[in-house]
């Protein structure tokens, strides 16, 4: 009777520490899967907020085009602008 009950505590013994490191491998996959959740979500924060900054940049470059296409507009408008004037000053004899 007594080997019975010794073979039984065994046995719940052995079942307790299969269970305590299926538990403990659990814990260390899903702590793995965790973590790499959180690589995979900062790394698709970098590319947005990369993507976001060209965009950024982008813009500032049009609106930079824009005004310097404006200036030499300007630019050319008051030449012709002057030229004109001078030839109508000449053509006046002034």
């Amino acid at each position: 009777m007594h080997n019975h009950r010794e073979k039984s505590r065994k046995t719940n013994k052995e079942e307790d520490v299969k269970a305590a490191s299926s538990r403990e491998k659990e814990r260390i996959r899903a702590g793995k899967e965790l973590q790499e959740a959180k690589k995979i979500a900062e790394e698709n924060e970098r590319k947005r907020y990369i993507a976001l900054r060209k965009a950024e940049k982008e813009e500032e470059n049009r609106a930079r085009e824009k005004i310097r296409q404006k200036l030499q507009h300007d630019k050319v408008t008051a030449e012709l602008h002057f030229s004109l004037h001078a030839d109508t000053m000449q053509t006046i004899g002034c």
